[in-house]
């Protein structure tokens, strides 16, 4: 299943790699890095099976310094105690999961009209 991202990995005839041609890329042209992580939802006993993704940008030094910092990381465990330092302000961004346009039933959770109603029966009538 993943043999054409394996063979990014090995070696070609110059002996380096798609991935340390691309990691010298980012050396030479990125201003910022970002590394990508995930949580292991397995570890929490929650009932959620899809692990949590976010982009956590790095910070301190050279961009070079940087990317080999974010390289040293790859498929290793990151603890929150090793990136954040206790009661360190952070800024989070997010966005709210969407319900289109919704009526006020789904909306308030104003009650259903009876069956019978004449012009329909997810709409509001009289309150009190």
């Amino acid at each position: 299943a993943m043999t054409k991202y394996a063979k990014k990995y090995t070696d070609a005839e110059g002996g380096e790699t798609d991935i340390d041609k691309a990691i010298e890329k980012m050396k030479a042209t990125c201003s910022v890095i970002r590394v990508i992580a995930h949580t292991q939802v397995k570890k929490l006993k929650l009932r959620q099976k899809k692990a949590h993704l976010m982009e956590v940008q790095v910070n301190g030094g050279s961009v070079a310094d940087k990317v080999d910092y974010a390289k040293g990381l790859f498929e290793q465990e990151v603890t929150v105690d090793s990136v954040f330092n206790p009661n360190e302000m952070i800024d989070v961004c997010g966005a709210t999961k969407g319900h289109g346009t919704e009526g006020v039933i789904k909306r308030w959770g104003v009650t259903r009209l009876p069956r019978k109603t004449h012009r329909g029966l997810r709409k509001v009538a009289c309150i009190g």
